[in-house]
């Protein structure tokens, strides 16, 4: 299993297509988990003061996790 992480967000099309080249080449599953929302600069930064919240993302050929975070969390 190969674990996709970026700091970008779920959402980035970069991190997609990663998702999808990964998967096609490698024929190995994919854990995809990323911020919610782009957290570019933030890599040091952690949620102490709240909950997480994490939530399934699909579309066709993508399947992964966003966490209501930062990259660290």
């Amino acid at each position: 299993m190969i674990l996709l992480v970026n700091d970008d967000g779920n959402d980035a099309p970069g991190f997609r297509a990663l998702y999808r080249a990964l998967r096609k080449e490698t024929g190995l599953p994919v854990l995809a988990v990323a911020p919610a929302l782009e957290r570019s600069g933030m890599s040091h930064a952690i949620s102490v003061d709240r909950h997480l919240t994490v939530t399934h993302r699909s579309a066709p050929g993508f399947f992964g996790f966003a966490v209501d975070g930062t990259p660290t969390d």
